[in-house]
C-alpha cells in the first residue's frame, strides 16, 4: 500500500485539460546504439537518432553532448538550443496516397504501440491489411488513475476519427468501433464527427481491467480469445487511442513520434494532470522540489500493474502514466486462509491461490494444467488478498516456466 493513495480521487485527472510541459535545458533520450548523428554537433528537431526499428527521433533542436549509460540503458544527453524556433509541421493531403505509402509514413515516424506493448505499429498494419473487418480504437484506460486516453479523445476527436477513416480505407475494413468509458462530454465530442462514416460508439462501464485488449475484442465481437490468440483470428485490429493520434500526426503532418500524452498523479508529484511530454524528459521534473530518493516511490502506469521506475532516467515511448507516492508501508505476508477472494475477483476465472501453491512447490505442469498462462497479470488478486500475499508478483515470476524448470 502506498501512503496517501486512498486520499486521491481516481478521476481527478479526467477533468484536467492536456498541458504542454515547458522546454527544458537538457533531455536524456533513450537510444539504441549505434547513433546516426555526430556527438558534439548541433542536431535538429525530428532528426533520426537511431536507424534501428523502430526509429528514434530528436525531440528538440540542440547539441548532442554525450552518451550516458544508466542501469544498462544508453541515453543521448541533448543540450537544448533555447533560442531555436520550433520545427513547423505542414498539413498535407494523405487521401491520394496508397496503403503502402501511408504505412511507410507510420514506419518513418517511429510509432510503436503506445498502450505499453512497444511494438512497431506499422508491422501490425501490414499484417492486418486485407484480413480484418473491424478496427477497434481503444480509449478505455487500462489502469485506475490514468486518464490520458480519455482527455486525448475528448480534445482530439476530429483528428483521431480522421485517422480512423484512413485506416479503414487502406486496410479494407468494413467499420470502425471506438470504445470508451461512459461520459456525456466525451460522447458529444465523438458524435459530431461520425455521421455517415461507418463508425460505431461502444460505451462501457468504468471498471478495471476492461481496457485489456482481449476483453475489448470480446465486448465488440462477442467472441472470447485466449491470452496469446491474435485479434486477427476474429478479423479485428485494435489500437490504443494514443497510437491512433500519433499516426494522425505522422500521416497528416509528417511528424515523428517525439512526444506523447501521459497522466501524472500521486501524493508526491509536483503537479497532477495530463501532459504532452517530450521523449527524453527527465523523470525528476515531475517531483516536488527537494525530494529525496529515499522518501518517494515512482512507478510507470497505475497502482495495479505499475512498474517501478528505480532504474529509468527519462520518458520513453511506452510510458503512459507516472504515479508518485510516499514510501510503502511495511506489510508482512501472512498465511493463506483459503477465503477464495482471489477467485471471486479474477477477471479470467482462474484460481490464483492454487497457482501460487503450485509454483512455490515447482509443480509447473500442474500450474499450466490450471491455465496459469491465461493470467493477464492484472494484480487484482494481490489487492483483494486479506493475507497480503503478493499473488500477482509470484505468478509473474513463474508464468513462463516449464515442467523442467526452464524459462520459455
Amino acid at each position: 500500500m502506498y501512503k496517501g493513495i486512498a486520499l486521491i480521487s481516481q478521476d481527478r485527472c479526467k477533468e484536467k485539460a492536456i498541458k504542454n510541459v515547458d522546454l527544458l535545458e537538457e533531455y536524456y533520450i533513450p537510444i539504441v546504439l549505434p547513433l546516426s548523428v555526430p556527438l558534439g554537433e548541433k542536431i535538429f528537431e525530428g532528426d533520426v537518432l537511431c536507424n534501428k526499428d523502430p526509429l528514434i527521433h530528436c525531440p528538440v533542436t540542440g547539441i548532442a553532448q554525450e552518451i550516458q549509460n544508466h542501469y544498462g540503458q544508453d541515453y543521448l544527453v541533448l543540450k537544448t538550443d533555447m533560442l531555436a524556433p520550433r520545427k513547423e509541421y505542414i498539413l498535407n493531403d494523405p487521401f491520394h496516397l496508397s496503403p503502402e505509402e501511408i504505412i511507410e509514413k507510420i514506419r518513418l515516424a517511429g510509432i510503436v504501440g503506445l498502450g505499453g506493448e512497444g511494438l512497431p505499429a506499422y508491422l501490425k498494419l501490414q499484417e492486418a491489411k486485407g484480413n480484418i473487418d473491424t478496427i477497434i480504437i481503444n480509449a478505455l484506460e487500462s489502469e485506475p488513475f490514468l486518464s490520458a486516453g480519455h482527455r486525448l479523445l475528448l480534445e482530439k476527436s476530429k483528428e483521431i476519427l480522421q485517422m480512423a477513416q484512413i485506416l479503414k480505407s487502406i486496410l479494407g475494413a468494413g467499420k470502425v468501433v471506438i470504445t470508451f468509458t461512459k461520459n456525456k462530454a466525451l460522447r458529444t465530442s465523438v458524435e459530431q464527427y461520425i455521421y455517415g462514416k461507418s463508425i460505431e460508439i461502444l460505451e462501457q462501464a468504468d471498471f478495471y481491467p476492461n481496457g485489456y485488449e482481449k476483453f475489448v475484442v470480446q465486448s465488440v465481437t462477442q467472441k472470447e480469445l485466449k491470452k496469446n490468440d491474435s485479434t486477427l483470428e476474429v478479423a479485428c485490429l485494435v489500437h490504443n487511442v494514443s497510437t491512433i493520434f500519433a499516426m494522425y500526426e505522422a500521416v497528416f503532418y509528417d511528424k515523428p513520434l517525439t512526444e506523447k500524452v501521459i497522466t501524472v498523479d500521486g501524493a508526491y508529484c509536483l503537479e497532477y494532470g495530463n501532459f504532452f511530454i517530450k521523449m527524453g524528459t527527465p523523470l525528476t521534473v515531475f517531483l516536488r522540489p527537494f525530494s529525496e530518493e529515499s522518501t518517494y516511490v515512482m512507478f510507470q502506469g497505475g497502482p495495479m500493474r505499475g512498474k517501478s521506475l528505480k532504474h529509468e532516467k527519462s520518458i520513453t515511448k511506452t510510458m503512459n502514466g507516472i504515479m508518485i507516492f510516499e514510501e510503502q508501508f511495511d506489510i508482512k505476508e501472512q498465511e493463506c486462509i483459503n477465503c477464495a477472494a482471489c477467485v471471486d475477483f479474477c477477471p479470467v476465472r482462474l484460481e490464483p491461490y492454487k497457482l501460487i501453491d503450485f509454483v512455490r512447490h515447482e509443480e509447473y505442469d500442474k500450474a499450466k494444467d490450471h491455465y496459469i498462462e491465461e493470467c493477464i497479470l492484472c494484480n487484482i488478486c494481490s489487492c483483494v488478498c486479506p493475507s497480503f500475499i503478493p499473488i500477482g508478483d509470484i505468478i509473474l515470476q513463474n508464468i513462463n516456466k516449464e515442467g523442467d524448470s526452464e524459462a520459455v
